[in-house]
């Protein structure tokens, strides 16, 4: 996904605002230095940004969307995917465990079992990696 700066509230407003499709059901994926970041921010009036919500999966709300956080070693320090996650990654699981027996030179035989899966990008413009110095 496309790279992005934000250095201030105004930049991560621009890519809501501007950036991303308004169709999209936005959240914030953020790494936990980057949500120690958004945790400090406040408006005009000292009102911290980051807010609860019982109706957020997460507990938490920025700009009225969910937070999400992911260690640092996941994302990067500072580092967080702003926009819609389910239509931006397709997660394809067939849902389908296959169990056979399989013969081996030692053991004789085993038991092999087999998941499949597989994750792609679906769509480019549902989201930014954005980067806060």
């Amino acid at each position: 996904f496309e790279a992005k700066q934000a250095t201030d509230l105004d930049a991560i407003k621009a890519i809501l605002n501007v950036d991303l499709d308004p169709a999209y059901n936005v959240s914030f994926v953020v790494s936990q230095s980057f949500y120690q970041k958004l945790d400090t921010m406040k408006d005009k009036n000292g009102r911290y940004l980051l807010q609860d919500s019982i109706v957020s999966a997460s507990g938490k709300v920025f700009l009225g969307h969910p937070v999400f956080v992911v260690a640092d070693t996941v994302l990067g320090e500072a580092k967080a995917f702003v926009g819609d996650v389910q239509r931006a990654v397709l997660f394809a699981d067939r849902v389908d465990l296959g169990l056979r027996w399989t013969d081996n030179e030692i053991y004789g035989q085993y038991l092999q079992a087999v998941v499949r899966f597989d994750v792609k990008k679906a769509d480019a413009k549902a989201g930014y990696f954005v980067t806060m110095p």
